[in-house]
């Protein structure tokens, strides 16, 4: 195991550390690190991480809060509740480190919608896009992606926006928009099955030709 150090570039700008700072390396195949010192390494490491990056986390979401708000107006919404935010931040991390996966790419399974649902929050979100741009403000997104639906709108997530448009039992508009999905899916699929056909009817007129030579 290679145990590497890798300093600030603000220190390395100021001369605070050699040249070759890689002789600070440790190989453990070649230097072998007595278990006591490593379970102080792990043990600082691991202090380091559920302190200063988990407050490190907490105020990058803050600013996120401060930073939405100037750019969309209205309401600045709450931070998230400090203690509540660390505890589900260690302990996603606690997890991380118990399944080996600490380091890897950190990303949720993404939920899987059908095309019918697919196309009500496309709708939904063209509709709040129009709310949007109709009081005059802006909206930047044309997908649907993660940061859009992170983003921030009257106090609201493009996320909670487009649930509340679709909840039938709260949104008059819900309605209209699932029976527009499910118009615009079939219209789509119907289209899809006729491109098919035409595609057979090729392939056929190619079979005789070929067999016509």
């Amino acid at each position: 195991m290679l145990i590497t150090w890798v300093p600030s570039k603000k220190a390395i700008d100021a001369g605070n550390v050699p040249e070759n700072y890689k002789v600070y390396d440790i190989d453990t195949d070649v230097t072998p690190v007595p278990d006591v010192s490593l379970a102080v390494m792990a043990t600082r490491t691991f202090r380091h991480m559920f302190n200063n990056e988990a407050a490190s986390k907490y105020k990058a979401q803050c600013d996120k809060i401060d930073d939405d708000h100037k750019k969309n107006g209205g309401t600045k919404p709450p931070y998230p509740n400090k203690a509540e935010f660390l505890h589900e931040w260690r302990t996603h991390y606690r997890t991380q480190i118990l399944e080996g996966k600490l380091g890897m790419r950190d990303t949720q399974p993404q939920k899987t919608y059908t095309a019918v649902e697919s196309m009500a929050r496309n709708l939904a979100m063209g509709m709040l896009k129009a709310h949007i741009i109709g009081q005059g403000g802006t909206f930047e997104y044309a997908e649907l992606t993660p940061a859009c639906l992170k983003a921030t709108y009257e106090d609201k997530s493009v996320e909670t926006w487009i649930g509340e448009l679709l909840d039938r039992e709260k949104s008059k508009r819900a309605p209209r928009i699932w029976a527009l999905a499910e118009k615009k899916v079939a219209e789509a699929e119907a289209e899809a099955a006729l491109l098919g056909g035409l595609d057979e009817d090729s392939d056929e007129e190619e079979d005789d030709a070929e067999a016509a030579e």
